[in-house]
């Protein structure tokens, strides 16, 4: 049996969110703000952390002194339920603050570094990025175009059959978006007025 103190220590563990402000650290005062309104535990890490494994920071209460950094901001759920997840996700919300990179404890990735696991979570938010981008291009096709133009309607028709795979490329996406952006932007340009 522990002491009562090292009992509370791991019962605030239990409910510790890590933060890497990184070009983001003005945004650190908002966060002190929701954390303590909330009465959460919050870890506060920069580019001395990277190294360590995602498990060792969560597991230890020691804060980094230096907090500069030059990724985007992430943050690390170590055990909070959903009801707490939730909650600090409405608050970010409330506040304007929208982080897309995070990720929730796992037996996996507590062994992972950082650094690989913010590089591994960067990854699939520009992943998410690109489909999105490549969604809302296939959308909100020019109409005109689709029922005049074979090319533009069989470039759409790619793109969207594109979508509909599981295992597609980023490569994929950005050859996909680029057909598109530059097919509009040839299309615009012969359809501008001339003076």
């Amino acid at each position: 049996m522990g002491t009562g103190v090292k009992d509370r220590h791991r019962e605030d563990l239990r409910t510790m969110v890590l933060v890497y402000y990184g070009n983001e650290i003005d945004k650190k005062p908002v966060f002190d703000r929701i954390f303590q309104d909330l009465g959460l535990a919050k870890r506060d890490l920069g580019d001395a952390d990277l190294n360590a494994t995602v498990g060792e920071l969560a597991d230890t209460e020691a804060q980094t002194a230096d907090l500069k950094g030059d990724k985007p901001l992430f943050l690390y759920y170590d055990k909070l339920d959903s009801k707490d997840i939730q909650r600090v996700e409405a608050a970010l919300k409330q506040a304007g603050l929208h982080v897309s990179r995070k990720a929730v404890r796992t037996e996996n990735n507590e062994k992972w570094t950082l650094e690989a696991l913010m590089y591994e979570i960067g990854r699939e938010d520009e992943w998410f990025r690109k489909t999105n981008r490549l969604y809302q291009l296939v959308t909100h096709p020019d109409k005109e175009r689709l029922a005049s133009d074979p090319a533009y309607m069989a470039l759409m028709a790619q793109s969207f059959a594109l979508l509909e795979e599981n295992d597609m490329s980023e490569e994929q996406l950005d050859q996909a978006i680029a057909a598109i952006e530059t097919d509009l932007a040839r299309q615009e340009k012969e359809t501008v007025p001339r003076a």
